[in-house]
C-alpha cells in the first residue's frame, strides 16, 4: 500500500481544492471523477486513504465502498465519505457500506486534513505492529507472529523441530551453534533430539528452503550458523 490519497469527486472545483490542500501536506494525490474510474485506481494503486463522494456518475460512492470492503486485499484502505447528503439515514448508509469516517459538505478543510493525517498515522502504527516479529533474509521470510516461513513469497511447511531449529539460528545470525546446543533447543517433552539427529533436521530444512537453503551454514567441526545479512 502506498501512502497516497485518492480523491473521488465529480465536482471539478471541489476536487481541485482538495488536491491542493493535501499536496501541501506532502501527500501523493490521485483523483477520479466517477465511481468506476475510482475503483480501477483503488485496485491498481491501493491508496492509503480514499475521500469518496457518495453521489457519483456511473457508480455510486456507496457501491464503490461495498466493492472495496468485499476485496480482502483492500481491507486496510481507510474510506472517508464526503457528501452533501446530511440526513441521518444517509450517514448510516455510508457506514453500513463500510466507510470508516463521514464528513458532510460544506466541510472545514483543516478538519478534513487532520482526519486524513489521523488515518495515516493509525495505518503506520498498524504496519509497524505487523512488521514486528518478521525476519527477512534474501528470499526467506520468517514470521514469528504466525509461525509461518516463506521462500519467495510461498509458504514452506516445516515440522515443529525444523521450525524451532530455524528460529534458534535466525535469532542470533552469525553465531555458531553446536549440535548439542541445537539438540537442546529443538527437543521437547518426550521427544528429545540427539546431536546426531540435528544433522538430519538441518538436511531436511535445507531441502524445504530450496533457493534459500544456503542461509543455514555448516561450520566444519563446530556446528551450524545462520548467515548474516545486511
Amino acid at each position: 500500500m502506498t501512502e497516497a490519497v485518492l480523491i473521488v469527486e465529480d465536482d471539478e472545483e471541489t476536487r481541485s481544492l482538495l488536491s491542493r490542500a493535501l499536496r501541501r501536506q506532502g501527500l501523493q494525490i490521485l483523483t477520479a471523477e466517477d465511481g468506476t474510474a475510482a475503483l480501477e485506481l483503488i485496485r491498481r494503486h491501493h491508496p492509503a486513504v480514499v475521500l469518496l463522494d457518495l453521489v457519483l456518475p456511473r457508480m455510486s460512492g456507496e457501491a464503490v465502498c461495498v466493492a472495496v470492503r468485499a476485496d480482502p486485499e483492500l481491507a486496510d484502505i481507510h474510506v472517508i465519505m464526503l457528501t452533501g447528503l446530511t440526513q441521518q439515514a444517509d450517514r448510516i448508509a455510508g457506514f453500513e457500506a463500510g466507510a470508516d469516517d463521514y464528513l458532510a459538505k460544506p466541510f472545514d478543510m483543516q478538519e478534513l486534513t487532520l482526519r486524513v493525517e489521523a488515518a495515516l498515522r493509525k495505518q503506520r502504527q498498524r504496519e509497524d505492529e505487523r512488521n514486528e516479529g518478521i525476519t527477512v533474509a534474501g528470499a526467506l521470510e520468517i514470521d514469528t507472529n504466525t509461525q509461518r516461513v516463506k521462500v519467495k513469497g510461498r509458504e514452506v511447511p516445516l515440522t515443529s523441530a525444523e521450525y524451532r531449529l530455524l528460529i534458534t539460528l535466525s535469532e542470533r545470525p552469525g553465531r555458531i551453534f553446536s549440535r548439542e546446543d541445537l539438540a537442546h533447543e529443538i527437543g521437547t517433552g518426550d521427544e528429545q533430539a540427539s546431536p546426531r539427529s540435528v544433522d538430519t533436521h538441518v538436511m531436511r530444512l535445507r531441502q524445504k528452503l530450496g533457493v534459500a537453503a544456503d542461509i543455514v551454514e555448516t561450520v566444519r567441526g563446530a556446528g551450524y550458523r545462520f548467515g548474516e545479512w545486511a
